[in-house]
């Protein structure tokens, strides 16, 4: 009896362990991985680059000003003839020179090319919003998956825990009939490793209950060995229609419109390619003014010179030896090649469609059909209950019993969550799963 107390208080502490926890519901578990996660926040990084290299300050529109400033100073020895023939030597002769000026450029014309590239600019910023809005579902998906992890495997704990108690109750009465003289030995030694096996399998799932909770707090950014508890409610969306599904999918799923975005960048490509085709124009004006001083000359003691300039200047490559016309077919390429990644991309999300569709399905008749059988199992135990407690079935018999019901709890029990799972793969594909109340 001290064995069973011994290993009573033991089962206490696991159950403790996985049930005295902080409270938190999925709503509250995605707000913070949103928040907290690290791959979110490196897409979120992403955005923020992009968005920037959006702007019109990015956008080549603008003109160039600048500033430049300048001072030299030398000191020279020289000699100087005149026309007349005379030399004039100096020694350490000073030449001194400074100046500034301030100019403006400003491209009036490239082809289109600075316009393509806006254009490409602010595509790229949306497409990095759609890798975001990836990698967020993604993040979810498995936030979720992991949270039901948890849920689940506490529920089994709790499933396990009336196991194991119905094992302590046979023991105590196989023991208490060995000692009355009614039952054997070897009938109590059964009992007693049978109650020992229950006892390692609750211990094992505590194992995995710690697993699973690190990796769940991984998720959410927290302390690897923060406690949680979970509130494991599962609720079904309504039945899906799979026509609807497909529709939907074409314009909402994460993978599609990525697929979209990047052929639509392609085609900024072929325009940004054509502009080396075109010439460049461009207007410049700017005001210098200089100052020198020089005393090695014989005919002027300093040069002053200051005021404004303008100018148009025209550029046009007109061979670049050939890069320019191999460019331009590479682009077109790229396009096609976009194209039939994108015909995949439809093929891959159809079929996605089609195989999450029929595994939830089937995973709602799995309920129904365990359901069933749990019904049929607790009946079945009942009776064996009361069979074994009037001495009409042997221990193995009741053993058996109990161990059917456990595993019809458990079959079930892992059946709804993974029909959970598989109505969040639907909701994913077909771009539902950041809108959905999970």
């Amino acid at each position: 009896m001290d064995y069973c107390k011994k290993i009573t208080f033991l089962v206490i502490l696991i159950s403790l362990n996985i049930y005295a926890q902080d409270k938190m519901s999925k709503e509250e578990a995605i707000k913070m991985a949103l928040e907290f996660n690290y791959g979110v926040k490196m897409a979120k990084k992403n955005v923020q680059i992009a968005k920037n290299n959006a702007s019109f300050l990015n956008s080549g529109f603008l003109p160039s000003i600048a500033l430049e400033a300048n001072a030299n100073k030398s000191i020279e020895n020289g000699e100087q003839t005149l026309l007349d023939g005379r030399v004039i030597s100096q020694e350490a002769a000073e030449r001194t020179s400074y100046g500034g000026s301030i100019g403006v450029n400003y491209v009036l014309f490239d082809g289109l090319g600075r316009l393509y590239n806006f254009k490409k600019l602010k595509e790229n910023y949306r497409l990095s919003e759609l890798e975001a809005r990836i990698v967020i579902e993604n993040m979810v998906l498995q936030l979720v998956t992991q949270y039901y992890q948890v849920a689940e495997i506490t529920a089994q704990t709790s499933i396990l825990s009336e196991t194991l108690a119905i094992s302590e109750k046979r023991f105590k009465r196989l023991q208490l009939g060995y000692d009355f003289g009614q039952n054997t030995k070897l009938e109590v030694l059964n009992a007693e490793v049978d109650y020992s096996s229950d006892v390692l399998e609750l211990k094992k799932l505590q194992t995995s209950f710690l697993n699973a909770k690190r990796n769940l707090n991984l998720s959410l950014g927290k302390p690897i060995n923060a406690p949680v508890e979970l509130d494991a409610i599962v609720n079904f969306e309504s039945m899906f229609d799979l026509a609807a599904l497909r529709k939907q999918a074409l314009t909402q799923n994460a993978s599609i419109a990525k697929a979209n975005k990047n052929i639509t960048i392609s085609k900024l490509d072929m325009n940004i390619v054509r502009k080396n085709f075109l010439p460049t124009i461009s207007i410049n004006a700017s005001y210098s003014t200089n100052t020198s001083i020089d005393e090695s000359s014989i005919f002027f003691d300093n040069i002053i010179s200051q005021g404004p300039r303008a100018g148009v200047t025209l550029n046009w490559n007109l061979f670049d030896g050939g890069s320019s016309i191999i460019n331009s077919r590479n682009a077109v390429i790229t396009r096609d090649r976009l194209s039939i990644q994108k015909e995949e991309v439809l093929k891959e999300v159809e079929r996605s469609i089609e195989n999450a569709y029929e595994t939830y399905q089937n995973s709602l008749d799995i309920i129904a059909l365990e359901q069933k059988n749990l019904k049929t199992n607790q009946l079945n135990f009942q009776r064996s209950e009361s069979a074994f407690k009037l001495g009409q079935s042997t221990s193995i018999q009741y053993r058996e019993a109990q161990l059917n019901l456990m595993n019809a709890k458990l079959n079930l029990n892992k059946a709804k969550y993974a029909a959970k799972i598989a109505e969040l793969e639907v909701l994913k594909l077909a771009g539902y799963l950041l809108d959905t109340n999970f």
